[in-house]
């Protein structure tokens, strides 16, 4: 009887210093974490704000993390073979529940360029990417997934020397689509061709095909873009947006933005990054991509930063051709939030007639189901 009561006490002992030892762990690597709603301040802040213009770092590469053990550790890879060494690696962990962090955390230990934002809750890929870019020290910003890498070593350093030496705000570099591990091997005859795009075509979205040999893209991972561009495109999208569940090509919200307050764009014939293909992924096809504009919050947005009417009677286009998409037993709010964005866009004096007396009719039949 006596030896039961004294191993219990000694396993009772053990256990309150192990919990102790545990919690003086948590609370240390905590206070070693960036502090997320001091970044929430300066991300979501008001006031245009200014930006320091003496940045030392020649580029910042920002990756969302949310559980990708089996890939984190090749994307981080292929930004540390690069050639361009002054740089900063943002990974921001999305409320991650795999080893992620852990494997983050190893590269850290080697790495002073490697910094770590903790989101406390999951936000989301576009929140994730602009608190990086809030945060960037760099001249320019590159976007990475987390299971995508920079194609060989010379990728970052020929993209911001492009971008350097012109002045641009937006390099537009070549993807290279892959559905293995295996890196492709891929040649271009003329690296040196190019075309530049100036604003008022810049912020005609999307831009046409006719006539450029590499059509511009909305996709924010092919591009480099000069940092305080991105942050005032952040800073323009504000914080409602990340109440709302946008689950189909979230980057297209920021590029929108960032292609209407930026002045010129260069499109190079450079191959920078190998994205890779997943069957599981939800933004691979055609039908897939246009579902994005069915999303009553992203249609607001793109419809309210469109700057002239090909852009406006576009958005509404493609919202027509898909609201098959919407979901028939939505709330009663979703629903009304829709009729009222629909009132809005009709009321605009750059939407055509012809689309005018199609959301109308829309809206009736909307109310009728009611």
């Amino acid at each position: 009887m006596f030896n039961n009561k004294l191993t219990k006490i000694i396993i009772l002992i053990i256990g309150i210093i192990v919990y102790n030892h545990l919690l003086k762990v948590k609370k240390s690597r905590i206070n070693e974490l960036i502090d997320i709603k001091n970044i929430n301040k300066i991300v979501f802040n008001e006031s245009k704000g200014e930006y320091d213009n003496e940045l030392s770092i020649n580029a910042t590469v920002i990756i969302p993390v949310y559980n990708c053990e089996k890939t984190i550790n090749y994307s981080i890879l292929s930004i540390q073979q690069q050639n361009l060494t002054n740089l900063e690696i943002i990974l921001v962990n999305d409320f991650s529940t795999d080893n992620s962090i852990n494997i983050i955390e190893s590269f850290m230990k080697n790495d002073s360029r490697i910094r770590l934002i903790n989101n406390k809750q999951n936000f989301g890929t576009l929140y994730s990417r602009s608190i990086g870019a809030l945060s960037a020290k760099g001249s320019y910003i590159f976007s990475l997934d987390n299971d995508d890498k920079f194609y060989g070593t010379d990728s970052l350093d020929y993209i911001y020397n492009q971008a350097k030496e012109g002045d641009y705000d937006i390099i537009n570099f070549k993807r290279i689509y892959s559905r293995s591990k295996k890196i492709p091997k891929v040649s271009i005859k003329n690296i040196n061709r190019f075309s530049i795009v100036n604003q008022p075509e810049l912020s005609i979205f999307p831009i046409s095909r006719r006539g450029k040999f590499y059509p511009n893209s909305f996709f924010i991972w092919d591009k480099c873009i000069k940092t305080d561009i991105y942050k005032q495109a952040v800073q323009m999208l504000g914080n409602d947006i990340y109440n709302y569940k946008i689950s189909y090509n979230e980057d297209i919200i920021i590029v929108f933005i960032i292609f209407s307050i930026s002045k010129s764009m260069k499109i190079i014939n450079k191959h920078g990054i190998i994205h890779y293909i997943y069957r599981t992924s939800t933004s691979r096809t055609r039908k897939q991509i246009y579902k994005s504009y069915c999303n009553i919050y992203l249609l607001d947005i793109l419809f309210r930063f469109s700057k002239n009417n090909h852009n406006k009677n576009l958005c509404v286009e493609y919202f027509l051709q898909n609201a098959k998409f919407i979901r028939r037993f939505s709330t009663k709010e979703y629903m009304k939030n829709l009729i009222r964005i629909l009132n809005n866009i009709i009321n605009d004096q750059y939407i055509t007639e012809k689309n005018k007396q199609i959301l109308k009719q829309f809206i009736k039949n909307i109310n009728i189901r009611k």
